[in-house]
């Protein structure tokens, strides 16, 4: 499995909450089509993976959503 979608199903299979791992397996799938059809990742993207991993390994479940949601908004706007 590739980088970006590789990401995500790590965070997905860490997570317990039902409804984030709904949501989650629609963003891997997302992500696994961008991995195969879109432009490698940035590093921006690989320091914010990093963030997002270093929270969630710490158990700092706010600051994990806090870095994600600051993530998302990022793709979402178009800023990656």
């Amino acid at each position: 499995m590739l980088f970006r979608s590789q990401f995500h199903k790590t965070v997905l299979e860490a997570s317990s909450a039902g409804l984030v791992r709904q949501f989650h397996q629609v963003l891997i799938e997302y992500f696994q089509a961008d991995d195969l059809y879109g432009p490698p990742p940035t590093m921006e993207t690989v320091r914010q993976h990093e963030k997002i991993a270093k929270a969630i390994a710490s158990r700092d479940t706010a600051l994990a959503v806090q870095l994600s949601t600051k993530h998302l908004r990022r793709l979402l706007d178009g800023e990656e």
